[in-house]
């Protein structure tokens, strides 16, 4: 709430750097300016000035300034990739899930983070099978071109299967 403006009037609210008009805010009876503004996703990750500007019951300007810093918005892509049941080899489908990952990686345009996770439930065999295949995972993506640090992880508690589970989680994230 920004107050000292002219009843049922309007403030206008802009962004600089690139002068971006992002609208109005009405002021209610009691000179109070209320609302939301949205700033643009297109604008650049950095620094920048958003500005109010409306006028006081006497007709004087009012300008409120204040520096913000927009940052990078963080995107992620997810894919589960499958094994054929008790293989440590990528088969068809789970070639087509890496090409996935690495397709919509490109996206990104700084992919800060790719975590390969295995569910680390049952018995020692399935958890090691289930290790072996995160990191086949790995090395599938980093050999397709996958930037960035890759980590192999047991899956948190809460994610973990039972059982001989036939899939292991991708996450990359990273900017745009």
């Amino acid at each position: 709430d920004m107050s000292g403006y002219a009843p049922q009037s309007s403030v206008g609210a802009f962004l600089y750097s690139t002068p971006t008009s992002l609208g109005s805010l009405t002021v209610g009876v009691d000179g109070i300016a209320k609302g939301t503004i949205a700033i643009p996703t297109s604008v650049p990750p950095g620094n920048h000035t958003l500005q109010f500007t409306g006028w006081t019951p006497t007709r004087e300007p009012v300008v409120l300034s204040a520096g913000i810093t927009v940052k990078p918005q963080v995107k992620r892509v997810q894919e589960r990739v499958t094994f054929a049941a008790s293989s440590r080899l990528l088969n068809k489908q789970g070639r087509a899930s890496i090409t996935r990952v690495i397709a919509e990686s490109a996206a990104l345009v700084q992919p800060t983070r790719t975590v390969v996770t295995y569910p680390g439930s049952g018995v020692p065999a399935q958890v090691r099978l289930a290790q072996s295949r995160a990191k086949t995972v790995a090395a599938a993506l980093r050999s397709n071109g996958l930037v960035g640090p890759i980590a192999v992880a047991r899956a948190p508690a809460r994610e973990r299967t039972s059982g001989d589970s036939q899939a292991v989680a991708v996450a990359v994230t990273g900017g745009n």
